[in-house]
Protein backbone atom coordinates (compact mmCIF):
# COMPACT_ATOMS: atom_id res chain seq x y z
CA UNK A 1 0.00 0.00 0.00
CA UNK A 2 1.85 3.00 -1.38
CA UNK A 3 0.88 6.88 -2.19
CA UNK A 4 1.95 8.37 -5.67
CA UNK A 5 5.21 9.38 -4.26
CA UNK A 6 5.79 5.73 -3.61
CA UNK A 7 5.89 5.86 0.28
CA UNK A 8 4.14 3.00 2.18
CA UNK A 9 0.49 4.41 3.50
CA UNK A 10 -0.72 4.16 7.14
CA UNK A 11 -3.43 1.69 7.01
CA UNK A 12 -5.68 4.03 9.22
CA UNK A 13 -8.61 1.83 8.93
CA UNK A 14 -7.03 -1.35 10.01
CA UNK A 15 -4.95 0.21 13.04
CA UNK A 16 -8.07 1.93 13.97
CA UNK A 17 -9.43 -1.47 14.97
CA UNK A 18 -6.47 -1.98 17.35
CA UNK A 19 -7.45 1.40 19.00
CA UNK A 20 -10.15 0.59 19.89
CA UNK A 21 -9.02 -2.56 21.11
CA UNK A 22 -6.25 -1.05 23.06
CA UNK A 23 -8.88 1.40 24.59
CA UNK A 24 -11.40 -1.25 25.85
CA UNK A 25 -8.75 -3.32 27.76
CA UNK A 26 -7.52 -1.06 30.44
CA UNK A 27 -10.89 0.37 30.74
CA UNK A 28 -12.68 -2.95 31.35
CA UNK A 29 -10.51 -3.75 34.45
CA UNK A 30 -10.01 -0.54 35.81
CA UNK A 31 -13.69 0.29 36.03
CA UNK A 32 -14.60 -3.26 37.72
CA UNK A 33 -11.38 -2.60 40.29
CA UNK A 34 -13.35 0.91 41.20
CA UNK A 35 -16.32 -0.85 42.07
CA UNK A 36 -15.24 -3.42 44.20
CA UNK A 37 -16.64 -1.63 47.15
CA UNK A 38 -19.83 -1.56 45.85
CA UNK A 39 -19.90 -4.89 44.64
CA UNK A 40 -19.39 -6.29 47.89
CA UNK A 41 -22.07 -4.10 49.32
CA UNK A 42 -24.57 -5.38 46.89
CA UNK A 43 -23.71 -8.84 47.16
CA UNK A 44 -22.99 -8.74 51.08
CA UNK A 45 -19.83 -10.21 50.76
CA UNK A 46 -16.47 -9.27 51.92
CA UNK A 47 -13.79 -7.85 50.49
CA UNK A 48 -11.97 -11.64 50.08
CA UNK A 49 -14.82 -12.68 48.35
CA UNK A 50 -15.57 -9.95 46.22
CA UNK A 51 -11.47 -10.07 45.36
CA UNK A 52 -12.01 -12.74 42.96
CA UNK A 53 -14.10 -10.73 40.36
CA UNK A 54 -10.51 -9.06 39.54
CA UNK A 55 -8.92 -12.17 40.20
CA UNK A 56 -11.02 -15.09 38.17
CA UNK A 57 -10.61 -12.45 34.83
CA UNK A 58 -6.85 -12.20 35.46
CA UNK A 59 -5.71 -16.12 36.08
CA UNK A 60 -8.47 -16.30 32.79
CA UNK A 61 -6.43 -13.60 30.82
CA UNK A 62 -3.04 -15.03 31.64
CA UNK A 63 -3.85 -18.65 31.40
CA UNK A 64 -5.34 -17.71 27.71
CA UNK A 65 -2.26 -16.02 26.01
CA UNK A 66 -0.39 -18.75 24.92
CA UNK A 67 -3.25 -20.29 23.46
CA UNK A 68 -4.68 -17.15 21.72
CA UNK A 69 -0.91 -16.84 20.22
CA UNK A 70 -1.70 -20.37 18.79
CA UNK A 71 -5.18 -19.99 17.68
CA UNK A 72 -4.30 -16.89 16.04
CA UNK A 73 -1.50 -18.86 13.98
CA UNK A 74 -3.66 -21.17 12.79
CA UNK A 75 -6.70 -19.20 12.19
CA UNK A 76 -6.15 -16.16 11.38
CA UNK A 77 -5.64 -13.36 12.95
CA UNK A 78 -9.07 -11.71 11.89
CA UNK A 79 -11.14 -14.82 12.68
CA UNK A 80 -9.52 -14.56 16.37
CA UNK A 81 -9.26 -10.87 17.07
CA UNK A 82 -13.14 -10.46 15.81
CA UNK A 83 -14.36 -13.38 17.53
CA UNK A 84 -12.58 -11.70 20.63
CA UNK A 85 -14.70 -8.95 20.41
CA UNK A 86 -18.04 -11.11 19.63
CA UNK A 87 -17.23 -13.20 23.24
CA UNK A 88 -16.40 -9.85 25.29
CA UNK A 89 -19.66 -8.78 24.25
CA UNK A 90 -21.63 -11.80 25.66
CA UNK A 91 -19.61 -11.76 28.40
CA UNK A 92 -20.22 -7.77 29.16
CA UNK A 93 -24.09 -8.47 28.64
CA UNK A 94 -24.08 -10.95 31.08
CA UNK A 95 -22.12 -9.43 34.02
CA UNK A 96 -24.04 -6.53 33.56
CA UNK A 97 -26.97 -8.75 33.64
CA UNK A 98 -25.88 -11.24 36.60
CA UNK A 99 -28.48 -11.73 39.36
CA UNK A 100 -27.34 -10.26 42.91
CA UNK A 101 -28.23 -13.64 44.88
CA UNK A 102 -24.69 -14.85 44.60
CA UNK A 103 -21.86 -13.13 43.50
CA UNK A 104 -20.23 -16.38 42.15
CA UNK A 105 -22.45 -15.18 38.88
CA UNK A 106 -20.42 -12.76 38.31
CA UNK A 107 -17.42 -14.27 38.67
CA UNK A 108 -18.58 -16.80 36.33
CA UNK A 109 -19.39 -14.27 33.97
CA UNK A 110 -16.29 -12.43 34.09
CA UNK A 111 -14.48 -15.58 32.90
CA UNK A 112 -16.44 -15.20 29.33
CA UNK A 113 -15.43 -11.63 29.22
CA UNK A 114 -11.97 -12.42 29.94
CA UNK A 115 -11.75 -14.99 27.16
CA UNK A 116 -13.18 -12.65 24.45
CA UNK A 117 -10.66 -9.60 26.18
CA UNK A 118 -7.37 -11.54 25.83
CA UNK A 119 -8.23 -12.61 22.36
CA UNK A 120 -8.31 -8.66 21.75
CA UNK A 121 -5.16 -7.51 23.25
CA UNK A 122 -3.25 -10.21 22.72
CA UNK A 123 -3.06 -10.20 19.19
CA UNK A 124 -3.22 -6.26 18.22
CA UNK A 125 0.93 -6.50 18.38
CA UNK A 126 0.77 -8.66 15.63
CA UNK A 127 -1.81 -6.82 13.54
CA UNK A 128 0.63 -3.67 13.85
CA UNK A 129 3.58 -5.64 12.89
CA UNK A 130 2.09 -7.27 10.01
CA UNK A 131 0.08 -4.65 8.27
CA UNK A 132 1.86 -1.08 9.54
CA UNK A 133 5.10 -0.45 7.28
CA UNK A 134 8.19 -0.71 9.29
CA UNK A 135 9.02 2.76 9.28
CA UNK A 136 6.01 4.26 10.99
CA UNK A 137 5.42 1.18 13.56
CA UNK A 138 7.27 2.89 16.23
CA UNK A 139 4.60 5.52 15.59
CA UNK A 140 1.69 3.21 16.22
CA UNK A 141 3.19 1.44 18.73
CA UNK A 142 3.43 4.71 20.75
CA UNK A 143 -0.27 5.36 19.59
CA UNK A 144 -1.48 2.74 21.20
CA UNK A 145 0.29 3.55 24.92
CA UNK A 146 -1.24 6.85 24.22
CA UNK A 147 -4.72 5.13 23.67
CA UNK A 148 -4.10 3.31 26.86
CA UNK A 149 -3.24 6.06 28.71
CA UNK A 150 -6.49 7.74 28.01
CA UNK A 151 -7.98 4.68 28.82
CA UNK A 152 -7.25 5.09 32.28
CA UNK A 153 -7.52 8.68 32.85
CA UNK A 154 -11.32 8.08 31.64
CA UNK A 155 -11.84 4.67 33.43
CA UNK A 156 -11.24 5.98 36.95
CA UNK A 157 -13.88 8.53 37.22
CA UNK A 158 -16.09 7.43 34.81
CA UNK A 159 -16.33 4.13 37.52
CA UNK A 160 -16.66 6.31 40.63
CA UNK A 161 -19.29 8.36 38.73
CA UNK A 162 -21.35 5.52 37.48
CA UNK A 163 -21.38 3.69 41.18
CA UNK A 164 -21.97 6.78 42.79
CA UNK A 165 -25.09 8.04 40.83
CA UNK A 166 -26.03 5.45 38.41
CA UNK A 167 -25.89 1.46 39.19
CA UNK A 168 -22.74 -1.12 39.02
CA UNK A 169 -24.33 -2.57 35.92
CA UNK A 170 -23.15 0.69 33.93
CA UNK A 171 -19.70 -0.30 34.45
CA UNK A 172 -20.38 -3.38 31.96
CA UNK A 173 -23.13 -1.46 29.75
CA UNK A 174 -21.24 1.50 28.74
CA UNK A 175 -18.51 -1.07 27.27
CA UNK A 176 -21.31 -2.46 25.18
CA UNK A 177 -20.98 0.23 22.19
CA UNK A 178 -17.22 0.18 22.09
CA UNK A 179 -17.26 -3.95 21.59
CA UNK A 180 -20.43 -3.45 18.46
CA UNK A 181 -18.09 -0.53 17.28
CA UNK A 182 -14.67 -2.79 17.35
CA UNK A 183 -16.87 -6.00 15.89
CA UNK A 184 -18.27 -3.70 12.89
CA UNK A 185 -14.88 -1.75 12.16
CA UNK A 186 -13.02 -5.63 12.25
CA UNK A 187 -15.37 -7.30 9.68
CA UNK A 188 -15.22 -4.41 7.65
CA UNK A 189 -11.25 -3.80 7.75
CA UNK A 190 -9.71 -6.35 8.85
CA UNK A 191 -8.52 -8.33 5.70
CA UNK A 192 -8.86 -12.40 5.56
CA UNK A 193 -5.33 -14.30 6.38
CA UNK A 194 -4.02 -17.54 5.34
CA UNK A 195 -4.73 -20.52 7.59
CA UNK A 196 -1.49 -21.59 9.19
CA UNK A 197 -0.50 -25.24 9.81
CA UNK A 198 -2.83 -26.76 12.42
CA UNK A 199 -1.51 -28.50 15.65
CA UNK A 200 -2.69 -30.08 18.69
CA UNK A 201 -2.04 -28.49 22.21
CA UNK A 202 -0.92 -31.01 24.78
CA UNK A 203 -3.26 -31.51 27.35
CA UNK A 204 -0.72 -31.79 29.72
CA UNK A 205 0.38 -28.96 29.08
CA UNK A 206 -2.50 -26.52 29.01
CA UNK A 207 -4.09 -28.51 32.56
CA UNK A 208 -0.68 -28.07 34.38
CA UNK A 209 0.02 -24.47 33.02
CA UNK A 210 -3.88 -23.53 34.35
CA UNK A 211 -2.71 -25.31 37.27
CA UNK A 212 0.06 -23.11 37.55
CA UNK A 213 -1.43 -19.34 37.07
CA UNK A 214 -4.17 -20.60 39.72
CA UNK A 215 -2.18 -21.55 41.98
CA UNK A 216 -0.10 -18.69 41.55
CA UNK A 217 -3.07 -16.17 42.47
CA UNK A 218 -4.22 -17.83 44.63
CA UNK A 219 -1.20 -18.33 47.22
CA UNK A 220 -0.62 -14.94 46.91
CA UNK A 221 -3.82 -14.01 48.43
CA UNK A 222 -3.25 -16.28 51.16
CA UNK A 223 0.05 -14.38 51.50
CA UNK A 224 -1.39 -11.11 51.63
CA UNK A 225 -4.51 -12.31 54.07
CA UNK A 226 -7.02 -12.42 51.72
CA UNK A 227 -7.48 -16.25 52.21
CA UNK A 228 -6.46 -18.43 55.10
CA UNK A 229 -3.12 -19.29 55.16
CA UNK A 230 -3.47 -22.85 56.39
CA UNK A 231 -4.60 -23.19 52.86
CA UNK A 232 -0.56 -23.26 51.61
CA UNK A 233 0.25 -26.57 53.40
CA UNK A 234 -1.57 -28.34 50.56
CA UNK A 235 -1.71 -25.53 47.87
CA UNK A 236 2.07 -25.47 47.46
CA UNK A 237 3.36 -29.01 46.97
CA UNK A 238 0.28 -28.90 44.53
CA UNK A 239 1.37 -25.83 42.75
CA UNK A 240 5.08 -27.17 42.91
CA UNK A 241 3.68 -30.55 41.30
CA UNK A 242 2.26 -28.11 38.21
CA UNK A 243 4.84 -26.98 37.44
CA UNK A 244 6.93 -29.85 37.27
CA UNK A 245 4.37 -31.27 34.97
CA UNK A 246 4.37 -28.38 33.20
CA UNK A 247 7.89 -28.53 32.53
CA UNK A 248 8.06 -32.35 31.58
CA UNK A 249 5.30 -32.07 29.14
CA UNK A 250 7.06 -28.83 27.13
CA UNK A 251 9.61 -31.19 26.40
CA UNK A 252 7.36 -33.08 23.78
CA UNK A 253 6.59 -32.54 20.14
CA UNK A 254 4.02 -30.14 20.94
CA UNK A 255 4.43 -27.32 23.74
CA UNK A 256 2.80 -24.90 24.46
CA UNK A 257 5.04 -21.73 24.62
CA UNK A 258 6.83 -20.85 20.82
CA UNK A 259 10.83 -21.34 22.95
CA UNK A 260 12.91 -20.63 19.71
CA UNK A 261 11.61 -16.69 19.97
CA UNK A 262 13.15 -16.52 23.46
CA UNK A 263 16.72 -17.41 21.70
CA UNK A 264 16.96 -13.66 20.23
CA UNK A 265 18.44 -11.53 22.74
CA UNK A 266 16.44 -8.38 21.53
CA UNK A 267 13.29 -10.21 22.13
CA UNK A 268 13.88 -11.84 25.63
CA UNK A 269 15.70 -8.36 27.11
CA UNK A 270 12.47 -6.56 26.09
CA UNK A 271 9.99 -9.41 27.24
CA UNK A 272 12.49 -9.12 30.72
CA UNK A 273 11.80 -5.19 30.42
CA UNK A 274 8.30 -5.27 29.89
CA UNK A 275 7.58 -7.41 32.64
CA UNK A 276 10.17 -6.13 35.14
CA UNK A 277 8.23 -2.26 34.15
CA UNK A 278 4.67 -3.51 34.82
CA UNK A 279 5.79 -5.19 38.18
CA UNK A 280 7.06 -1.78 38.91
CA UNK A 281 4.15 0.32 37.79
CA UNK A 282 1.85 -2.64 39.97
CA UNK A 283 3.72 -2.02 43.14
CA UNK A 284 3.29 2.34 42.49
CA UNK A 285 -0.50 2.03 41.86
CA UNK A 286 -1.02 -0.26 44.66
CA UNK A 287 0.71 1.25 47.70
CA UNK A 288 0.90 4.96 46.66
CA UNK A 289 -3.45 4.73 46.83
CA UNK A 290 -2.54 3.44 50.12
CA UNK A 291 -0.40 6.15 51.06
CA UNK A 292 -2.29 9.04 49.40
CA UNK A 293 -5.90 7.86 50.91
CA UNK A 294 -5.08 5.99 53.63
CA UNK A 295 -2.11 8.50 55.46
CA UNK A 296 -2.42 11.67 53.96
CA UNK A 297 -5.98 12.13 54.03
CA UNK A 298 -6.92 12.78 50.53
CA UNK A 299 -10.27 11.63 48.97
CA UNK A 300 -11.01 9.64 45.73
CA UNK A 301 -11.00 12.81 43.75
CA UNK A 302 -7.56 14.11 44.99
CA UNK A 303 -5.99 11.23 44.76
CA UNK A 304 -7.17 10.13 41.25
CA UNK A 305 -5.72 13.73 40.56
CA UNK A 306 -2.32 13.30 41.12
CA UNK A 307 -2.39 9.33 40.26
CA UNK A 308 -3.26 10.89 36.50
CA UNK A 309 -0.17 13.34 36.72
CA UNK A 310 1.45 10.04 35.67
CA UNK A 311 -1.35 9.16 33.06
CA UNK A 312 -0.95 12.18 31.72
CA UNK A 313 2.77 11.88 31.00
CA UNK A 314 2.58 8.92 29.48
CA UNK A 315 -0.16 10.17 27.10
CA UNK A 316 2.44 12.59 25.50
CA UNK A 317 5.48 10.55 26.16
CA UNK A 318 3.88 7.41 23.81
CA UNK A 319 3.08 8.89 20.74
CA UNK A 320 6.73 10.68 20.99
CA UNK A 321 8.66 7.42 21.72
CA UNK A 322 7.09 6.06 18.49
CA UNK A 323 8.05 9.13 16.66
CA UNK A 324 11.57 8.68 18.40
CA UNK A 325 12.12 5.07 17.38
CA UNK A 326 10.89 5.90 13.80
CA UNK A 327 13.39 8.81 13.02
CA UNK A 328 16.78 7.58 15.94
CA UNK A 329 16.07 3.94 16.24
CA UNK A 330 14.79 1.62 19.05
CA UNK A 331 17.49 1.52 21.70
CA UNK A 332 17.88 5.75 22.83
CA UNK A 333 14.01 5.75 23.38
CA UNK A 334 13.88 2.65 25.36
CA UNK A 335 17.24 3.26 27.46
CA UNK A 336 15.86 6.90 28.42
CA UNK A 337 12.86 4.77 28.88
CA UNK A 338 13.94 2.33 31.71
CA UNK A 339 16.34 5.31 33.43
CA UNK A 340 13.25 7.79 33.62
CA UNK A 341 11.52 4.68 35.34
CA UNK A 342 14.76 4.15 37.59
CA UNK A 343 15.19 8.12 38.90
CA UNK A 344 11.05 7.99 39.52
CA UNK A 345 11.83 5.07 41.83
CA UNK A 346 14.36 6.79 44.17
CA UNK A 347 12.86 10.00 43.59
CA UNK A 348 9.14 8.78 44.94
CA UNK A 349 11.57 6.43 48.03
CA UNK A 350 13.22 9.88 48.94
CA UNK A 351 9.79 11.78 48.46
CA UNK A 352 8.35 9.25 51.33
CA UNK A 353 11.76 9.40 53.41
CA UNK A 354 11.33 13.09 53.60
CA UNK A 355 7.68 13.36 53.54
CA UNK A 356 8.11 15.53 50.93
CA UNK A 357 5.21 15.89 48.57
CA UNK A 358 7.20 18.01 45.57
CA UNK A 359 9.52 14.75 45.40
CA UNK A 360 6.82 11.91 45.38
CA UNK A 361 5.18 14.29 42.49
CA UNK A 362 8.07 14.20 40.56
CA UNK A 363 8.85 10.61 40.30
CA UNK A 364 5.21 10.03 39.60
CA UNK A 365 5.50 12.13 36.27
CA UNK A 366 9.01 10.57 35.57
CA UNK A 367 7.16 6.98 35.92
CA UNK A 368 4.31 8.14 33.31
CA UNK A 369 7.37 9.38 31.02
CA UNK A 370 9.06 6.81 31.06
CA UNK A 371 6.34 4.17 30.73
CA UNK A 372 5.60 5.97 27.46
CA UNK A 373 9.20 6.00 26.50
CA UNK A 374 9.50 2.29 26.74
CA UNK A 375 7.00 0.51 26.06
CA UNK A 376 6.91 1.62 22.18
CA UNK A 377 10.45 0.46 21.55
CA UNK A 378 10.59 -2.27 23.68
CA UNK A 379 7.44 -3.92 21.96
CA UNK A 380 8.77 -2.98 18.24
CA UNK A 381 11.73 -4.81 19.57
CA UNK A 382 9.98 -7.85 20.53
CA UNK A 383 7.70 -8.12 17.47
CA UNK A 384 10.58 -6.87 14.80
CA UNK A 385 12.62 -9.98 15.96
CA UNK A 386 10.27 -12.78 14.66
CA UNK A 387 9.46 -13.93 10.96
CA UNK A 388 5.69 -13.87 9.78
CA UNK A 389 4.72 -17.34 10.90
CA UNK A 390 5.56 -16.38 14.47
CA UNK A 391 4.01 -12.80 14.71
CA UNK A 392 0.74 -14.21 16.62
CA UNK A 393 2.90 -16.33 18.77
CA UNK A 394 5.07 -13.58 19.63
CA UNK A 395 2.07 -10.98 20.34
CA UNK A 396 0.88 -13.43 23.20
CA UNK A 397 3.94 -13.69 24.67
CA UNK A 398 4.16 -9.59 24.40
CA UNK A 399 1.25 -9.44 26.46
CA UNK A 400 1.77 -12.22 28.70
CA UNK A 401 4.95 -10.94 30.06
CA UNK A 402 3.18 -7.51 30.81
CA UNK A 403 0.16 -9.44 32.61
CA UNK A 404 3.10 -11.88 34.68
CA UNK A 405 4.70 -8.31 35.56
CA UNK A 406 1.60 -6.91 37.07
CA UNK A 407 0.53 -10.57 38.47
CA UNK A 408 4.10 -10.57 40.34
CA UNK A 409 3.95 -6.88 41.01
CA UNK A 410 0.17 -7.33 43.34
CA UNK A 411 1.77 -10.59 44.89
CA UNK A 412 5.49 -9.95 45.00
CA UNK A 413 5.26 -6.31 46.06
CA UNK A 414 3.19 -7.63 49.05
CA UNK A 415 6.23 -9.75 50.17
CA UNK A 416 8.91 -7.59 49.76
CA UNK A 417 7.03 -4.44 51.78
CA UNK A 418 6.09 -7.33 54.55
CA UNK A 419 9.55 -7.62 54.36
CA UNK A 420 11.10 -4.33 55.19
CA UNK A 421 7.76 -3.82 57.41
CA UNK A 422 8.91 -6.56 59.84
CA UNK A 423 11.94 -4.51 60.35
CA UNK A 424 10.15 -1.17 60.57
CA UNK A 425 10.83 -0.96 64.44
CA UNK A 426 10.41 -2.70 67.78
CA UNK A 427 6.48 -3.68 66.68
CA UNK A 428 7.56 -4.54 63.29
CA UNK A 429 5.76 -8.39 63.42
CA UNK A 430 2.54 -7.14 64.69
CA UNK A 431 2.28 -4.04 62.35
CA UNK A 432 2.58 -7.29 59.98
CA UNK A 433 0.06 -8.66 60.91
CA UNK A 434 -2.18 -5.93 60.65
CA UNK A 435 -1.36 -5.38 57.59
CA UNK A 436 -1.55 -9.30 56.42
CA UNK A 437 -5.31 -8.62 57.59
CA UNK A 438 -5.69 -5.99 55.28
CA UNK A 439 -5.82 -3.13 58.22
CA UNK A 440 -3.28 -1.01 56.67
CA UNK A 441 -4.00 2.46 57.83
CA UNK A 442 -2.60 4.68 60.54
CA UNK A 443 -4.28 3.16 63.27
CA UNK A 444 -2.43 -0.34 63.20
CA UNK A 445 0.47 0.73 60.72
CA UNK A 446 1.97 3.96 61.74
CA UNK A 447 3.20 6.46 58.93
CA UNK A 448 6.69 5.93 60.15
CA UNK A 449 6.52 2.28 59.51
CA UNK A 450 5.00 2.93 55.96
CA UNK A 451 7.06 5.12 54.86
CA UNK A 452 10.08 2.66 55.74
CA UNK A 453 8.75 0.09 54.42
CA UNK A 454 7.67 1.58 50.88
CA UNK A 455 10.69 3.33 50.29
CA UNK A 456 12.55 0.05 50.66
CA UNK A 457 10.18 -1.07 48.54
CA UNK A 458 11.02 1.54 45.77
CA UNK A 459 14.27 1.08 45.98
CA UNK A 460 14.16 -2.63 45.11
CA UNK A 461 12.13 -1.32 42.11
CA UNK A 462 14.83 0.79 40.83
CA UNK A 463 17.58 -2.20 40.99
CA UNK A 464 15.21 -4.17 39.23
CA UNK A 465 14.78 -0.97 36.36
CA UNK A 466 18.45 -0.69 36.66
CA UNK A 467 19.44 -4.46 35.91
CA UNK A 468 16.67 -3.59 32.75
CA UNK A 469 18.91 -0.63 31.67
CA UNK A 470 22.35 -2.92 32.03
CA UNK A 471 20.75 -5.67 29.56
CA UNK A 472 19.40 -3.18 27.32
CA UNK A 473 22.35 -1.12 26.59
CA UNK A 474 23.77 -3.00 23.87
CA UNK A 475 20.95 -3.23 22.05
CA UNK A 476 20.85 -2.33 18.77
CA UNK A 477 19.09 0.71 16.98
CA UNK A 478 17.54 -0.72 14.36
CA UNK A 479 16.34 -4.60 13.33
CA UNK A 480 15.90 -6.15 10.68
CA UNK A 481 12.28 -7.88 10.11
CA UNK A 482 13.02 -11.35 9.82
CA UNK A 483 11.86 -12.84 6.98
CA UNK A 484 9.60 -16.67 6.83
CA UNK A 485 11.85 -19.82 7.25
Amino acid sequence: MTDSAGNAKFPWRIFSVVLIGTFLGPLGGLMVGVALPTLSRVYHVDLNSTVWVLLSYLVTTTFMLPIVGRLGTQYGLKRIYVSGFLIDLVGTILCAMAPTTSIAYLVGYRVIQALGSVMVFALFSAIITRYVPGEKRGMAFGMTGGMVAISMLIGFPLAGALCAHASWQWIFWVQVPIQLLGLFIGLKALPDDVLGERQAFNPLSVISWLGMMAGFAVIAECFKGNLASSLLIWLSPAWLACIAVFIAAERGSTPLFEYSIFRRRPFWVCALGLMLNNFVVQVWLIFTTYYLEDYLGLNQLQSGRLLGLSLLATFFSAPLAGRLVDRIGLRKPLLAGLISNMLAMVFMAYGLKLGSMPLLSTGIVLLGLGGGLFNAPAMSTMMSTVPDEQQAKASSVNSLTRNVGFLMGASGGALVFSAFLVNSGTDGHAYLQAFQSALLNPENVPIEAFRFSFAGLLFICAALMLVATVLSWTLPDRIERLKPS
